[in-house]
Parts: structure tokens; sequence; C-alpha cells
């Protein structure tokens, strides 16, 4: 042990490279050792570890043994966190690792050569960098098409040297698989992790807009904090994980009583209606009405039922019949799946690895695609009748493989077997033999949905919207479930009817030409074309010079010096540029068009002549924007707001740049100043007005103008105890020679005899001393004792279930 005590002094200072950990322990190791492959070294490694967390741990024998034993690691042997120690001394192992190795620069330097988007978190305080987020074009998409349910959780275990945290926020597709919309390594598991993993998830897809999020799945974790610090506490709910309530929250904090409460918390949790979900919580509530503490903390569980209850979640659109977040367990299951069950990676290559992973399932999805569009263009119904043959055959065409199979066919071949009838309300559907009095009849009302779990869930075409609509209709079909290449057909459709109208470069200048016609001469029509505005005296004075033109001055610098990747990657920035203005993106489309067009004709002379024309007016109508020039209509209104020029960031936000730690102190210190003076203005306006009053406060009543110790409600329930009076009472309650105690009779006898007190008890009124027993041999014993008291709550508010009940002595 003594000589690999030095290479564990050495690992304390951060990590060392495999081929120099492997000289250090051939020199240090018996000759007929195992070979120290690479499975070895980490394996060793992970054992220092515990070590390096806390250096003041003596080592036993056997752990002296595992440390240079080459076997696996198991899954009991890992890295523990009993003390507060180790967990801090962990952390700033790993805040070490991350700021001071230079490994950030590293993957900063990947992200920017392989074109993938990111950002770096920093400490509030120091301002260095502790942990990174990362998107790349498909996670955007999937964002943008799927990101109605999110669902989050940290995976603590890695297979790489430190066991860096990782969230990856998780979305469900079109066939139901598990998409990635992002992902994230940090130094520890915090709420502030999880609020910059989101908040950079935004900022980066400017396109979707976060109000859309319905739900967030998660552990017990997190706390709707999350949501207010994101600004969608109105619009999304944050859901926790059933699995983790019902097999590690819960029993792990009822202990020996978890069978008692078991079935009836999972009742409740599961419950479909409100009545099922109140019935299960009094039952479980009678079950440990012993245990105030018990009480107190399933009622937290009552009282929010839109985060817990089975009956709300079903009662929100596109919930997809899920209840956790086991789809970010999953895509925890597919990292160690696909990287192994150990490996000595660094941070760029763990983040390697993980865009590895990326690629590859990318590759995968858009084989199965393929292969599903080759079979949809070559597929046939089997169905007998035209009717339903023609439907069958749109509904292959436009829907996803997943949802032609699960929700389609289903739909219509259940179809089969309902009835309807017309009403005044609408349509009453139900099942070929039942009476139309029956529980199970739905009705659907007149330019309505259906209210089935099933249509709600999934927010497609049922079978009962089916048989009433008698035809299959795309549009009752959310945009998830279409396949890949009708959404984006669908999406270019939407885009073409935005109020920016798209043509060639000479059609939009013909326009605005009439445009500025029928305005010279006062007409009452008003036109809102939008297009190339007549250019202002100034603006035709200035005109663009030549160099500002890029075009290749010979054919062979035209041939050569150009490729493929070159174009696309040009037209990737002119799209990215031009992304946060509707009327630029207009211009840069009738830009492109127009030279495609030209291209295609083959004359190169016109080609250039054009491209030089085409691109000065382009350049003057970008510069025009950017100086904030508008539209103006007949009467010289104006019809675009003006824009600043150099603004191309969608929010506030976006616009501040990385400020110092002094900066955000003297940020904050102004910021509490302001405040301050605001509310010394305020309360001396209030003063002025009110005049001068009492600003004593009770702490028992809440009430202003006395104190505690002349409270009117306090002397309702007795005499108010000192301190040193308390300290008193608590040692000499059980003194059978001190106080009175009483034998139970009438109503005490039916009492149950509760555990402990409330913890959330403000105060507490003991009225009498009670023997449990008093026909037993030694009745005056402190475990035969029990008190008659009152619990109090918030405001002197007294507790109906605890109103003279009985609590053990002890």
């Amino acid at each position: 042990m003594n000589s690999v005590q030095e290479i564990l002094e050495l690992l304390k200072f951060g990590d060392i490279p495999n081929r120099q950990l492997r000289q250090l322990l051939q020199n240090r190791l018996p000759v007929q050792h195992t070979a120290l492959d690479a499975h070895f070294l980490c394996n060793f490694k992970q054992r220092a570890m515990v070590h390096t967390l806390d250096p003041n741990r003596k080592w036993k024998s056997d752990e002296v043994r595992a440390l240079l034993d080459g076997r696996h690691l198991p899954a009991d042997e890992g890295t523990k966190f009993d003390s507060d120690i180790t967990l801090v001394n962990y952390r700033e192992h790993l805040t070490n690792v991350m700021q001071d190795t230079g490994q950030m620069w590293d993957v900063m330097k990947l992200f920017q050569n392989i074109g993938v988007d990111y950002r770096v978190s920093s400490d509030k305080e120091t301002g260095r960098p502790n942990g990174v987020v990362w998107m790349t074009n498909e996670m955007k998409t999937c964002l943008i098409r799927y990101g109605r349910s999110l669902f989050l959780d940290f995976q603590k275990r890695q297979f790489n040297k430190v066991n860096w945290p990782y969230c990856g926020p998780v979305v469900i597709d079109c066939d139901k698989q598990i998409c990635v919309v992002a992902e994230s390594i940090f130094v520890s598991e915090c709420l502030d992790g999880y609020e910059f993993a989101l908040s950079s998830m935004f900022q980066m897809t400017p396109q979707f807009q976060k109000s859309n999020i319905a739900l967030i799945f998660s552990d017990e974790f997190l706390t709707d904090d999350l949501l207010v610090r994101l600004e969608i506490q109105e619009t999304a709910i944050l859901r926790c994980d059933q699995w983790h309530l019902l097999h590690e929250v819960w029993p792990k904090y009822f202990g020996r009583h978890w069978q008692d409460v078991e079935n009836k918390l999972r009742a409740m949790i599961e419950g479909k209606t409100k009545a099922i979900f109140d019935e299960a919580f009094a039952s479980a509530c009678e079950a440990v009405k012993a245990y105030p503490n018990f009480i107190d903390y399933i009622r937290k569980f009552h009282e929010n039922p839109k985060k817990y209850a089975a009956y709300t979640l079903a009662m929100v659109e596109g919930n997809l019949d899920r209840c956790g977040s086991t789809p970010a367990e999953q895509n925890h299951a597919s990292i160690v799946s696909f990287i192994g069950k150990g490996a000595s990676l660094a941070l760029p290559e763990q983040i390697t690895k993980l865009l590895e992973r990326q690629q590859d399932l990318a590759r995968k999805k858009s084989r199965a695609q393929l292969e599903y569009s080759v079979h949809c263009s070559c597929y046939h119904s089997t169905f007998d009748t035209p009717k339903d043959s023609y439907a069958d055959m749109l509904a292959k065409k436009h829907l996803s493989e997943w949802a032609y199979i699960n929700l389609w066919l289903k739909a219509q071949k259940g179809a089969k077997y309902l009835e309807t009838k017309q009403t005044e309300n609408g349509t009453l559907v139900k099942a070929i033999g039942e009476i139309w009095e029956s529980n199970t009849v739905i009705l659907i009302p007149k330019g309505g949905r259906c209210p089935c779990h099933k249509r709600i869930s999934h927010q497609f075409q049922c079978k009962e919207e089916y048989i009433v609509d008698g035809c299959f209709l795309l549009e009752k079909y959310n945009g998830r479930w279409l396949h890949p290449e009708v959404f984006r057909i669908e999406q270019s459709k939407k885009e073409a009817h935005d109020e920016i109208s798209v043509g060639s470069v000479d059609d939009i200048i013909d326009q605005q030409q009439a445009h500025i016609t029928e305005q010279e001469n006062n007409s009452e029509e008003q036109v809102m074309e939008i297009g190339m505005n007549k250019l202002s005296s100034e603006n035709q004075a200035q005109k663009i010079p030549q160099q500002d033109i890029f075009l290749p001055t010979t054919r062979k610098q035209a041939n050569s010096s150009v490729t493929y990747r070159d174009v696309k990657a040009v037209a990737n920035e002119l799209a990215d540029t031009t992304s946060n203005n509707g009327e630029q993106r207009a211009y840069a489309c009738c830009f492109m068009k127009s030279l495609i067009q030209l291209f295609r004709t083959g004359d190169t002379n016109a080609v250039t002549k054009s491209m030089v024309e085409y691109i000065s007016k382009i350049g003057q109508e970008f510069r025009r924007v950017q100086r904030g020039h508008i539209f103006n209509d007949v009467n010289g209104n104006a019809l675009l707001s003006p824009l600043r020029g150099g603004d191309t960031s969608s929010t506030a936000k976006n616009k501040c740049r990385i400020r110092s730690a002094m900066e955000y102190s003297s940020k904050n210190n102004t910021k509490t100043t302001a405040n301050a003076t605001k509310r010394a203005k305020v309360s001396e306006a209030e003063t002025l007005a009110i005049g001068s009053r009492s600003t004593k406060t009770c702490s028992f009543c809440g009430a202003c103008g006395h104190q505690i110790t002349h409270c009117p409600e306090q002397r309702h329930y007795g005499i108010l105890l000192t301190v040193a009076e308390k300290k008193d009472f608590s040692h000499s309650v059980l003194n059978p020679s001190r106080y009175v105690t009483k034998k139970r009779n009438g109503k005490t006898l039916e009492l149950t005899i509760m555990e402990n007190v409330p913890r959330t008890t403000m105060c507490l009124v003991v009225h009498n001393r009670f023997f449990i027993d008093a026909d037993v041999n030694f009745p005056y014993s402190a475990s035969n004792l029990c008190l008659e008291c009152t619990v109090l709550r918030d405001v002197a508010r007294v507790d109906e279930m605890y109103c003279n009940a009985l609590f053990k002595g002890k």
C-alpha cells in the first residue's frame, strides 16, 4: 500500500493519463499481476476516488486488495456520499477538473469545429464554468415538433473518469420513440442546472415558444420553483414520476409502516376520478392516524393533485398516457449501452461519444423512415369498400408508421361496432347492443371534439369521431403523428401563407411600383402588399460599391476555390442571418429562387450581370431595414414598425453579454438600494396619510398593536409558559408526583393515542394527563402516560383533527 500511496496523492490534484499511470503501476505491482489494460485502469481510478474525496479515511486490507484487483467494479462498490465532507470534496474535485485542467477549452473548440450550438454555464460568484449545454440541428427540430411534453432527469452514474452528472431533456416522437432535444454536463445535480439547461435550450431554438410546453415529467427533486424561474408557471404542469414515489420516496419515508399504506397511496395517485382520489386519501390517513407526521405528509400530496393525481393528468391534451419520466431513464440506459460498461474518458472524449451516439440514432431513424416511405409508395389497401380503401390510402400516406397502426387502423376497425344518434346538443355514440341510457354513451357536441380518454391523450381522430365524420380528416391529427416528409410539406404551406408573400424579385418590384403609383394618385383603396419599397432619394444616391460584391475574378478561381460544402455553408449562414426578421427572410428567399432560375438557364454572362444587379438591390434593402425605414400605405401610415440596426436577437436576455462577478454584485446592490428607496418613499407616504401607529405585530394571532404577552386571543388557552418554564415542563411532564393523572373515561376511551406531535405545530395547548391503561401493574411508568392536547397552526388556528387529542407522553 505504501508504494501505491504516492499515486493516490497525485490523483488528488487531477487525472493522470493512462499511459503515465500504467508506467507508474508497472514498477509497484508484482510481476505475476494481471495486464494493465484500460479496463483495469478504469476500475483503479474509480476505487481510488474514495481516497481522493476523503483523504482521512483509513484503508482496510480487503480494500487494498480490491484497489489492485482487475475485476469489474460492482454496483455496490461505487463511490458513496455518506458524509457531507465527501460530497463537498466530490463537487470541488469535479469543479477543479472542469476549470483548471483546460478541458472546457477543448470542449468549446470541439463544438466550434463541428458546428454544434452550445452554451456554457458559469458560477455566479466566480464566473468560472461549471457546466455546458449543447444542441444539434436534429435536436432543435425535435424540440419544435414534439416539445409539448418534456421528460427530465439527471444521470449521476457515468462511465468516465470523474462521473460527470448528465442531463438530457427527452421527448417522444411520431413513432413513440425517445428523442433527445438537448444534452448537458454539470458538476452536480441542482435546480440551477435544470434552469440553465432549459433556458439555454430555449435560447438556441428561438422558433420554439416555451409557452407551448404543457407537461414536464421529473422525479421528486424538482419543484414548482423551476416553472417560476422559466416563467411558464401559468402554462406548464410539473408532474412527479409515479415509479420514484412508489418504489423509492414513499417506502423510505414510511419505513415499517409502508405496508399499511401502500395500497391506499397507490390507489390515490392512480385513481381515475376525484372521488377515488379523496376516498384513498381518507383511507391512508385512517391507517396511520396514530402518526400525525405521516398524516401531514400525505396531506401535502392530497393538496397538490395537479402534480400527483392521475385524474388531473388525464384531462391534459396530449399527455400520451405517460405518468412519469421513464423516457429519460431509457435515454440513460441507451447511453450505457452505447458507451459500454466502463471507460476512462476525459470530458471532450465523453462529449464526443455522446455526439457519436446521436449520429448513430439519427442514421437508424432516417433509414427506418426511408424504408417506410418506400413501402407507402407501393401500398395497396386491403379494405373491401372504396370509401374505406381510399381513407386507408390517405392515412398510410400521411401518418407515421406507429400512428397508422396504433391509431388509424384501430379507430377504423373499432368504428364498425358503433352506432350514432343525432340530438339537439350533438351526436350520441355507443357500442352496438348497448342502450342509449347507458353511462358509456359518448356525446360529441356540434363542432367539438370527442371527450374520450384516448382522443384527449393522443390528439387524433378516434373511432367515435370517425363514425360521425364519415371520412378520414388529417386536420384532426396532431402534427406529431404526421410522417416527417408530410410534416415538412405542411410546414412549408404554413410559411407560404404568412403575411409576407414570396415571389421573384422582379414581381416584388412590380408590385411595389404599382403600390407607389396608387399612392401618388391618392387612391382610396388601401393596398397591403409587402415587397421592396421604393428607394428614397437618399438611398438612391447611395449605391453599393462594386467591391462589396464577392464574385470570382477568373474562371479558374470559380472552378477550384469553392467546393459544394462551401456553397452549402454560405446558404445555411444566409438562412441563419435572416432567421429573426420576416422581411429579410422574404428578400433572401426571392433572391435565392431567382438565382437558381438564372443558373438553370446556363448563360454565364447573364448570371454574372444579374447577380450584380440583384445583390445591389438586396443589399440596399437589407441596409434600409436595418436603418429603420418603414413601408407606408396610401395615407402615409406605417405598415411595419422600425427595427434597430444590427438587432438580430429575439429577447433581451440574448443581448446581454457575460458579466463579471463584480458587475453582478454591483448590479444587485443597485437594485437593492433602489428597492429600499422605493419602500422608504411608500412607507413615508403612508405615514403622512394615515398618521403614526404602532408597528408591533403579535406572533400568535398576527394582529398589530400588541405582542404575544398581551394577546387577547392567547388568554383563551391558558397561561403562556416562559422559556425556563417550558424547559422545566418538558423534564417533569412524566414525573408521577408533579401533576395530576386521571383515568380515561367516556370519549377519551374512544380516542386514538398519537405517537408524535405534528411537525408544523405552532403552539401546543396541554389540558390533562391520563393513564393509557390504569389497570397495569405499574401505571405511572413513562410509557403508560398520555397528554390531552390541542394543536394550534399558524395564526392561532385550531386544527380540528387534533383538538383535544391524546398524545403519548414520551
